[in-house]
């Protein structure tokens, strides 16, 4: 399944910017470094980068290191990962 986002803010440049649209794909492959939409209960969609995965889920992490937020820090399940971004528009 094929979803396109609007990127909002400024945590993931320089690779995305503000008002960027990404298209991702729905699937269980996540490497790291891989780039995700993920759905957080207090966040909704954020896009980040995964940084790390083991057992215990998906560590992820913003590209624009001034942007630390409670999305980074912490085991995130890989069940939360809308999709995979395979393309920017």
């Amino acid at each position: 399944m094929f979803r396109i986002f609007k990127v909002s803010g400024e945590s993931m440049k320089p690779a995305f910017k503000d008002n960027n649209y990404v298209l991702t794909r729905k699937t269980k492959n996540i490497k790291e470094n891989d780039v995700v939409v993920i759905n957080l209960d207090h966040y909704g969609n954020i896009i980040k980068r995964v940084s790390s995965i083991s057992v215990n889920g998906v560590k992820l992490r913003s590209d624009n290191p001034i942007y630390e937020t409670g999305s980074t820090h912490g085991d995130h399940r890989v069940s939360e990962i809308i999709g995979k971004v395979i393309f920017k528009i």
